[in-house]
C-alpha cells in the first residue's frame, strides 16, 4: 500500500511530512483568526450598545415618565420601522413588569431569556437583550430589545471563507513547490540507485551521470571513483 502512495521513497515522505505540518499549521492560524474576528465582532456589537441604549432612553424615558404612550408608541415604531438590521424589536416594561409599550413584536410574545454572553450569543440571528430604563437617576422600568446579528454573520462568514480559501490554495501551491523541489533534490539519488544496481549486477563500465556541485554530486563522483577502483581491481584478479 505504501509503495502504491510512494511513500517508501525519501521524496514522497518529505512531500508528505511537509504537506501535514502545512495543514496542521493553517488549521492553528484559521482557529485564532476565528478567534480574533469573534472578539473583534463583540467589541463592535458592545460599542453599538453604548450608543444605542443611552438613545433609547433618552426617547423612552421622558415618555414614560409624561404618560405619553402615544408618542412613546410612535417613537418605537420609527426606532425599529420594517428594517431587518439594527434594533429588530423593543418592549417596554413598566416598575411592575407590564407592557407599556413595544414595536417589531406581536402582542403578548413570549421573549427569549436575555443574553448575558455577548460572545457567546454571536451565532444566533438575534441577540435578546435587557437594558434598565433611567430618567433622571430615577429607575423607570427595563428594556427588552433585539439587535440583528445579520451583518456581523455575514461578516464573519465572508472572512472564514477567505481565510478557508487562502489556506486551501496556500496548501496546493505548497505541494506543488515542494514537489518540483524534491524532485530537483532527489534526482541524482535515482542515478546514484541505477549505478549502485549496476555494480551489483556486475557492470562496472558505467559510471553515474554527474550534475552540478552539491553534496549530492559530490558523492556521484566519489561513487564513480569506487567503481573505477573496484574494475581495476577485478581485472587485476
Amino acid at each position: 500500500m505504501m509503495a502504491r502512495l510512494g511513500l517508501r521513497s525519501l521524496r514522497g515522505r518529505l512531500l508528505l511530512a511537509s504537506t501535514v505540518v502545512e495543514v496542521v499549521l493553517l488549521s492553528l492560524l484559521l482557529l485564532n483568526s476565528v478567534r480574533l474576528i469573534n472578539d473583534a465582532l463583540r467589541a463592535s456589537v458592545e460599542a453599538a450598545l453604548l450608543q444605542t441604549v443611552p438613545m433609547l432612553n433618552a426617547i423612552i424615558g421622558p415618555n414614560l415618565v409624561q404618560g405619553d404612550y402615544a408618542t412613546l408608541q410612535d417613537s418605537l415604531n420609527e426606532v425599529v420601522g420594517s428594517h431587518t438590521q439594527g434594533v429588530v424589536y423593543v418592549r417596554v416594561l413598566d416598575e411592575q413588569g407590564r407592557t407599556a409599550a413595544q414595536a417589531g413584536l406581536p402582542d403578548h410574545k413570549q421573549l427569549p431569556a436575555p443574553v448575558t454572553d455577548i460572545g457567546a450569543a454571536l451565532d444566533q440571528p438575534v441577540l435578546h437583550l435587557q437594558r434598565p430604563i433611567s430618567f433622571a437617576g430615577q429607575t423607570l422600568g427595563s428594556l427588552r430589545f433585539g439587535l440583528s446579528t445579520e451583518i456581523i454573520a455575514s461578516a464573519r462568514s465572508s472572512l472564514l471563507q477567505q481565510g478557508i480559501l487562502i489556506a486551501m490554495l496556500e496548501v496546493v501551491l505548497t505541494f506543488a513547490l515542494l514537489s518540483v523541489l524534491g524532485f530537483w533534490l532527489t534526482k541524482n539519488f535515482s542515478r546514484l540507485i541505477a549505478g549502485s544496481q549496476a555494480i551489483a549486477e556486475g557492470r562496472y563500465d558505467q559510471p553515474v551521470e554527474v550534475r552540478g556541485d552539491d553534496e549530492i554530486a559530490q558523492l556521484g563522483r566519489n561513487f564513480n571513483r569506487m567503481a573505477e577502483a573496484v574494475q581495476q581491481q577485478m581485472q587485476a584478479l
